[in-house]
């Protein structure tokens, strides 16, 4: 029978962020975001202090891993920074300004 026991959440930090954060830098490829998405797998489970785990690491991976694919999904819907959609405009109006105009000549 397997033993199930109540989260201890900064044991669980302890032993299994490494893990955690390995399989949200391998989905996401960048080191910043796997932070985010190793704390919001932390996070769900802070959430629910009345958790019984029998098997934390396949639990913290599985959450992580969903944790990630939203995160990627997010992003597919939203593939432009605001900032960065303001300045490519910036840029293609600048561009237009710059170009050079042919006067009309009168008769």
């Amino acid at each position: 029978m397997i033993s199930r026991s109540r989260v201890d959440p900064d044991a669980l930090y302890r032993r299994y962020a490494p893990m955690v954060l390995r399989r949200c830098r391998q989905l996401l490829g960048d080191g910043a975001l796997a932070d985010e998405a190793l704390h919001d797998t932390f996070v769900q489970v802070l959430r629910r202090p009345d958790l019984e785990i029998a098997y934390p690491s396949a639990l913290l991976y599985r959450i992580a891993t969903r944790t990630c694919l939203n995160q990627l999904r997010s992003r597919r819907r939203r593939p432009e920074d605001p900032a960065t959609d303001l300045l490519s405009r910036s840029r293609e109006r600048r561009a237009h300004l710059d170009e050079p105009r042919l006067q009309e000549v009168g008769p």
